[in-house]
């Protein structure tokens, strides 16, 4: 099963519950929970840069289901009582790109994939410790869409993040690469953000934590939809001139001004297909 996530969904979110509780006295229980606060403020700094992503913040979860049916989301929160105890927030992300040349339909072990090539805005990094590169390939909009191969067993949200800033210091691959073939992407999974949940902000606690992503990429662009739901209550090494990417893999999008990763995931055999029309 593939692991996905979005850090930058889910703190878009708790900010939004954070601007009617008032205090913005944050704090969890878990260890987990406390990784997020430790990087909280960077994300926050960044969010600004990320006009694609919108948060907002009711006391009626009727409104913030009308919000999600508006996104075509299947996430809904649970109704409650309004009674000023409860507070709900969504957060819609949605990053569409188009490569710079369209790359050209082939397959990769039976499965529908596409071939690009460096000359055509396709860039190799070595990773540390690793005899696979990793493939990037730079969007019109300036977006930095990476993939690698990785042998990784630890994969929540914190330890892709990690290896997404790892990718991000990686140095050019020295070798004769050229030539990419890059499977399908056609994921559409409930993201496991249960982890929040009982994590207080000021006098609320996350009762309700949800995340729903659709991360789509083929020969013509990427389409990537992170849609996220909470509520509270009060109280890549190789010197082939063709590389052929083999999952399971990690993907993740950058932008150059911004300083998180914009969305992060583990890439199985089960996220590999035809997505159909790209972007």
């Amino acid at each position: 099963m593939s692991i996905v996530g979005s850090l930058i969904g889910i703190v878009q979110a708790l900010l939004a519950v954070s601007t009617l509780v008032g205090d913005g006295n944050w704090n969890g229980g878990t260890a987990i929970q406390q990784q997020l606060l430790t990087i909280l403020p960077s994300i926050t700094r960044n969010l600004g840069r990320i006009p694609e992503c919108q948060g907002f913040a009711s006391y009626n979860a009727r409104n913030l289901n009308e919000k999600l049916a508006k996104a075509n989301s299947s996430v809904r929160l649970r109704p409650w009582h309004n009674d000023g105890t409860h507070v709900g927030a969504v957060s819609i992300c949605t990053l569409a790109a188009s490569w710079r040349v369209q790359g050209q339909v082939t397959e990769s072990d039976g499965r529908p994939a596409f071939r690009v090539q460096t000359e055509h805005g396709l860039e190799f990094r070595d990773m540390p410790n690793s005899p696979e590169p990793v493939v990037t390939m730079k969007a019109t909009n300036g977006d930095i869409y990476a993939f690698w191969h990785t042998e990784m067993r630890d994969t929540n949200i914190f330890a892709l993040r990690d290896a997404a800033h790892a990718m991000q210091h990686a140095p050019p691959h020295v070798g004769q690469l050229v030539t990419a073939i890059i499977p399908m992407i056609s994921l559409e999974r409930d993201a496991d953000i249960t982890w929040i949940i009982g994590m207080h902000l000021g006098n609320n606690s996350i009762a309700q934590a949800l995340q729903r992503v659709s991360f789509k990429v083929n020969e013509r662009g990427a389409q990537t939809d992170v849609v996220t739901a909470t509520a509270t209550i009060r109280g890549v090494r190789s010197f082939l001139t063709i590389y052929t990417l083999k999952p399971p893999f990690i993907a993740s999008i950058t932008r150059p001004n911004v300083d998180e990763s914009l969305f992060v995931a583990y890439i199985d055999a089960d996220a590999l297909g035809n997505t159909g029309s790209g972007k």
